[in-house]
């Protein structure tokens, strides 16, 4: 079994980007957040399911459509240790 795991700075985006949306609308916060779970979870059956960055070659990066726009979830996939490890989760909107 492959074993997710979330990194401080994961987490602390994870907590950000609920914060942000939930200033305006808790049920989008809500549903984000639940969209970005799924997507997290999705990774421990497809860990090559999101695209290498061509700049980082051991770097994966998962994009979840979300309304207008979306989140990057970008991530390691190690197969010698069965591990997927969530370096950090963005906003597309975000640099």
């Amino acid at each position: 079994m492959i074993q997710i795991i979330l990194t401080v700075k994961a987490r602390d985006d994870l907590v950000r980007l609920r914060q942000f949306l939930a200033e305006e609308n808790q049920q989008a916060a809500r549903k984000a957040m639940a969209v970005l779970v799924e997507a997290i979870d999705s990774l421990a059956d497809f860990p090559e399911i999101g695209k290498s960055v061509d700049s980082l070659p051991d770097m994966r990066v998962l994009t979840k459509s979300f309304g207008k726009t979306g989140y990057k979830i970008y991530y390691r996939w190690i197969p010698s240790l069965t591990k997927v490890l969530i370096l950090t989760i963005k906003h597309q909107k975000e640099h």
